[in-house]
């Protein structure tokens, strides 16, 4: 059976698919010449495809397709915005990974000052509350000798000075070894190794040994 298309222009006969002439009114169906009628009839007419392009009454329908130019250009767009977001992450989580360093640093030199003027006050108790559990029994009898023998040690304290930082973290938690140096009014600066570890989040001394083999 026949399949209509369209229908004529001019008589609105029916037209079939590839049909040259109207058979009833015997107007041309090539594209330029209906297009030539509908200007003459109607004035200028466009027609629309799915794809939205446009084009003469009955002239071929041409499909538009995106300009590559824009492609490449939205593409690049994208790949910025991610890589931006990407580059913000890193930068924001670095620089909390810093202060976090930062501020554990300032807490254990914090831990040895305390250390260092209970000494100063003859607080052994306070000293010993500065040590976690799982100290060994001799580090804690290595600390009662030196505040008992060795008080020197202690007098004309002023500060103490955080050298290196290195944080571990494994099965047994959160672990720190430090060196620095603890200074003196009245002698020179003495050298320290320390480590800690974090206990109920709260760094505890594990050891604590100034260079001149003081300590464990």
């Amino acid at each position: 059976m026949s399949q209509y298309k369209y229908t004529c222009l001019r008589c609105g006969g029916p037209i079939q698919v590839g049909q040259a002439v109207c058979s009833q009114c015997g107007l041309l169906l090539d594209p330029t010449s209906l297009a030539a009628f509908q200007a003459q009839r109607f004035g200028p007419a466009v027609a629309t495809d799915g794809a939205g392009g446009t084009g003469p009454a009955g002239a071929p329908r041409v499909r538009r397709r995106m300009n590559p130019v824009l492609w490449i250009v939205g593409s690049a767009l994208v790949f910025v915005l991610c890589c931006g977001g990407v580059g913000v992450f890193i930068a924001t989580n670095g620089v909390q990974l810093f202060r976090g360093l930062s501020q554990d640093s300032a807490t254990t030199a914090t831990i040895v000052d305390r250390f260092m003027r209970a000494g100063m006050n003859n607080d052994p108790q306070a000293a010993f509350a500065l040590f976690s559990p799982i100290a060994t029994t001799a580090t804690l009898s290595s600390t009662a000798t030196l505040f008992s023998t060795r008080r020197d040690y202690f007098s004309g304290y002023t500060a103490t000075k955080i050298d290196n930082f290195r944080e571990n973290s494994g099965t047994n938690g959160t672990t720190v070894y430090t060196d620095g140096t603890i200074s003196y009014s009245t002698r020179g600066d003495v050298g320290f190794t320390a480590q800690f570890i974090k206990d109920h989040n709260q760094w505890k001394l594990i050891s604590l040994q100034l260079s001149e083999g003081l300590g464990k």
